[in-house]
């Protein structure tokens, strides 16, 4: 068996079983049913006599991250999202980065079967691609805890839990090994779900502001940035998908408006 934990946080989506089936390692798993619906927990409760099932009463992703890790028994941990699924020898990459450096992370590739879903697909490529401590697929030894604070996510922080992590990640100059090959699928994202997750990390980034976070600043609203970001998308990725930047960005405006109000009681 690797010395290696998988964490695996399961709420209300049935493809944890696909992604469960897509390990091809022998590892630790770990599953923290997130304040889990009856279908998910029947689901990981089929899977019992090889992985480790844990409950928390409400949904709280940075929580079930941190209770995953704590109760984990392997030196180092690899933490995944229900609904993805692993290209073979992932795991495996991803391991052994870990011999040379703290922290490695690869990469996730969102699928799409329309033309919609493609410039989804496009636009979070640009957010998720590349070295950074974003997760998943995102694997650390766990001995970086007194590096970054003595503390893994930060459950006050909703939706941007890895925003922050890498944060301190980066401020403790830890390394970051990046494995383009070492990939993860994520389903094709529709419309309304992308914006909702919009939204949501509007609300978090909202916390973070709200908390003192390092790294979260009040949103500029400077014309000027968002026409240079419009433009450079476009450039690159298609003016279809610069388009869709700014729609998002509007979705993540009114999650951090909403948020902000709510936390200062207006």
């Amino acid at each position: 068996m690797l010395n290696l934990s998988i964490i695996i946080p399961a709420y209300n989506d049935i493809r944890l079983k696909e992604c469960l089936q897509s390990i091809d390692e022998d590892v630790e798993i770990v599953i923290v049913l997130n304040g889990a619906t009856e279908e998910v927990k029947k689901i990981a409760y089929s899977y019992n006599s090889v992985v480790k099932i844990f409950e928390l009463s409400e949904p709280n992703l940075a929580k079930a991250y941190n209770y995953g890790i704590e109760n984990s028994t392997k030196d180092n941990v690899l933490i995944m999202d229900s609904d993805c699924i692993f290209i073979s020898k992932t795991i495996i990459k991803l391991y052994k980065l870990l011999e040379k450096a703290p922290l490695s992370k690869g990469r996730i590739l969102f699928l799409f079967n329309s033309k919609l879903g493609k410039i989804i697909a496009r636009f979070r490529h640009i957010h998720t691609n590349g070295k950074n401590a974003y997760s998943p697929p995102l694997a650390f030894r766990k001995e970086i805890l007194k590096d970054i604070g003595n503390y893994y996510f930060d459950e006050k922080l909703v939706w941007t839990e890895d925003y922050d992590f890498n944060i301190r990640v980066s401020s403790a100059n830890l390394l970051i090994l990046y494995d383009s090959t070492a990939r993860i699928t994520h389903p094709e994202l529709s419309l309304k779900e992308d914006l909702k997750s919009s939204f949501n990390y509007g609300t978090g980034h909202s916390r973070g502001v709200f908390f003192n976070k390092k790294g979260y600043n009040v949103p500029k609203k400077d014309i000027k940035i968002f026409a240079s970001a419009f433009k450079s998308i476009g450039k690159k990725y298609g003016y279809a998908t610069a388009i869709y930047f700014l729609i998002w960005q509007i979705a993540f405006l009114v999650g951090y408006k909403k948020e902000n109000s709510k936390l200062r009681g207006k």
